[in-house]
């Protein structure tokens, strides 16, 4: 058979190599469940022993699932994006993304071959029919939400839209997988086992939580997506980590619940199809109030409360008490709409705390001061590691925020600069060892953040490689593409110079060794 330890490729045809799906006898093969192939599903080949499996289910992970209000009058938003450019097969997913996210597909798999079900969340806010389930990958141990949906056109919809946009920001829900069936899709998503964020947050923690949450969406604005149902529920905190977790409401629209109706900006009160940037700036400005003052509007009743707001815009001011936030909170909550404050700019605003990661930027520098190159391919490989051991996430996050100026999701050259002016070859070498021009992603930037030193273990080599390589002990070409999609010729290119579509255990460690 030959080994792949870096000899050139005799042979110019490569074999078809098909994915295979693990066999777990110990499994019910439960019909109800879905059939799609999940992303990171497809591509585990062997089990990993026990102790492995107990290795990985011991570590931190994060994320939750979106929540929102229930079903009621569904309206679709207006699409960005031409959907035709989705490329629908038996794998659907966007192939125009240049990032090395691993971008979430619908996949036709059975649901119970790689998920368990922990526990019912009947308190689902979605508003698509279908309820929320805690779940657990069977081979990593990995704690997921499960948002079981009914197979109608609006959830088509928004499945399509997941696909089509792939959002990535470290503080909006990870979409990991999307599995389908006849019947009902499955939104696999990452969970953090956070807490919804309330008025009743303390005083310290406050303005850090209003500073994530204007970040969350200015990201979506530089999407030119409107989210246009923000309220303090459509968040959830780990600590000091916010995240979005209603990410439907930017896809699905819907009349205002009880639970949002007091965050509708009082133009909307006339015409509710408005979806604007004003529209989630008002609705920030009442977070912001509700956060720090209590709530603002007394009623409760979804129809109460707009009455209430119809009557703000009619008297053409927002009541507010003489405190030290009155000024900042009036920069969002102006009657007319073009008044408001973009979120950028309140980004500078002196009530929200400044961050200098300036020391953790330092370490991340000399960490790489010696690599000459990450190649693709060992660019993916790490990602395996990363987005298994997730505790190191967090702490390179708020580095990456610090450097991310115009907080469009991505760090530039020139944003590096601006802060650090006397780090031009230091901060020009960090972009040249992923060979890019001038942008990084936050994914990307994890690569040449993490300390690999303790990433790169031994006993985490072996079990990552366990995880993904087939039951012959080799890990496919295949495998990497289905979670790389928009890195296939890339991959297929460093893959050209082994002899097969595939290496083993010895070619994966030295080139992950090679990186320490």
């Amino acid at each position: 058979m030959g080994t792949c330890q870096g000899t050139k490729k005799t042979q110019q045809k490569k074999p078809n190599l098909e994915i295979q799906i693990p066999n777990n006898d110990n499994l019910e093969n439960s019909r109800k469940s879905q059939n799609y192939q999940p992303k990171s599903a497809i591509v585990e080949k062997k089990t990993p022993a026990s102790s492995q499996r107990q290795s990985l289910r011991s570590q931190q992970f994060q994320f939750n699932s979106a929540s929102s209000d229930q079903a009621l009058k569904s309206r679709f938003s207006t699409p960005m994006v031409d959907l035709k450019n989705l490329e629908q097969d038996q794998v659907r997913t966007c192939k125009h993304k240049t990032t090395f996210k691993m971008n979430a597909t619908v996949k036709k798999v059975a649901f119970s071959k790689f998920y368990s079900v922990q526990q019912s969340k009947k308190n689902s806010f979605s508003k698509i029919p279908g309820g929320s389930i805690l779940v657990q990958h069977n081979m990593t141990g990995k704690l997921h939400y499960a948002d079981i949906l009914e197979n109608t056109q609006i959830t088509k919809f928004y499945v399509d839209e997941l696909l089509r946009c792939q959002l990535q920001h470290p503080n909006i829900t990870n979409v990991i997988e999307i599995l389908e069936d006849k019947s009902q899709y499955i939104v696999i998503k990452e969970c953090a086992q956070g807490v919804p964020i309330s008025y009743l947050e303390s005083p310290e923690k406050q303005a850090s939580i209003l500073k994530q949450i204007i970040e969350i969406v200015c990201y979506l604005h530089s999407k030119n997506l409107i989210h246009g149902a923000l309220w303090l529920g459509a968040f959830e905190r780990n600590n000091d980590l916010v995240k979005l977790v209603d990410i439907q409401s930017i896809f699905i629209r819907h009349e205002p619940t009880n639970h949002d109706a007091e965050y509708v900006a009082p133009e909307c009160t006339l015409d509710s199809t408005i979806y604007t940037k004003e529209r989630d700036i008002w609705a920030v400005g009442m977070i912001a109030h509700n956060l720090i003052c209590g709530r603002y509007f007394k009623a409760t009743n979804a129809q109460d409360i707009i009455k209430e707001i119809e009557q703000v815009r009619i008297k053409k001011h927002l009541h507010l008490d003489n405190s030290q936030i009155k000024e900042f909170l009036e920069k969002f909550l102006h009657i007319t709409p073009e008044k408001r404050i973009a979120l950028q700019e309140a980004l500078k605003d002196q009530f929200l705390p400044k961050t200098n990661e300036m020391e953790e930027f330092d370490k991340i520098l000399k960490r790489n001061q010696k690599l000459q190159k990450i190649s693709v391919l060992q660019q993916c490989l790490l990602l395996l590691f990363i987005n298994q051991f997730e505790e190191q996430k967090i702490k390179y996050q708020k580095v990456f925020q610090n450097l991310d100026v115009d907080y469009d999701g991505k760090i530039s050259k020139n944003e590096c600069l601006s802060l650090y002016p006397d780090k031009e070859e230091q901060i020009n070498s960090l972009f040249n060892l992923l060979s890019l021009k001038d942008k990084m992603d936050f994914q990307e930037f994890l690569v040449i953040s993490v300390d690999r030193t303790q990433l790169l273990t031994s006993q985490n080599i072996e079990t990552i490689f366990n995880l993904y390589a087939t039951v012959k002990k080799f890990l496919l070409l295949q495998t990497l593409v289905n979670l790389y999609k928009s890195r296939e010729n890339e991959l297929q290119e460093a893959f050209s110079e082994y002899d097969h579509a595939h290496i083993n255990f010895k070619t994966f460690e030295t080139l992950l060794t090679d990186l320490l």
